[in-house]
């Protein structure tokens, strides 16, 4: 008699799998189609995630951001649902647009207080992009010819210089 293999569950679709069909990633099992999926939007949250750990670094000018950086960052996305590329643009808002200074040894407390406003920034300049992009220069150079006319054409006639007075006088 068989021993009934024990079925496990992928962390993101809850399906039951056999123990040999999943793959372990960061503790959590994946079924194949799952962990393609998981690997994709973790490489897209990687690239995120580098711009902001390097442009932290070269604000404060060090060289890995401080342990209350990492978990104001963490508290950020677990609380307020910050995306990486957010913060990022937050800080750049902040630093950059409004040429705010940086204090040595301070945290990253701005980010909740300007995280709105800097999304409100960004998003009417990625708008009008946007437009730009879709903007098509319908102008046209036409060209046109006018006469010159050297030439006064007379279509009336002249005045008579000459008045006979005398047949003005016997009509009176």
């Amino acid at each position: 008699m068989e021993k009934k293999q024990k079925q496990l569950k992928c962390y993101m679709c809850k399906e039951l799998f056999n123990k040999e069909e999943l793959t372990i990633k960061n503790s959590k099992k994946y079924c194949s189609k799952c962990l393609i999926v998981k690997e994709e939007e973790s490489d897209k949250y990687k690239n995120d995630w580098d711009l902001l750990f390097q442009y932290i670094c070269k604000l404060y000018n060090i060289k890995v951001p401080t342990g209350m950086m990492f978990q104001q960052l963490k508290n950020y996305r677990n609380e307020y649902e910050y995306t990486n590329i957010g913060m990022y643009y937050t800080l750049l808002y902040y630093y950059d647009v409004l040429e705010n200074k940086v204090i040595d040894e301070t945290g990253l407390g701005i980010i909740p207080y300007y995280y709105d406003k800097a999304k409100n920034h960004y998003n009417k300049i990625f708008n009008l992009e946007d437009k730009v992009d879709e903007y098509t220069n319908n102008e046209q150079i036409i060209k046109i010819k006018t006469k010159i006319m050297n030439k006064q054409i007379n279509t009336k006639k002249p005045l008579p210089l000459r008045i006979n007075w005398e047949v003005d006088n016997e009509n009176n």
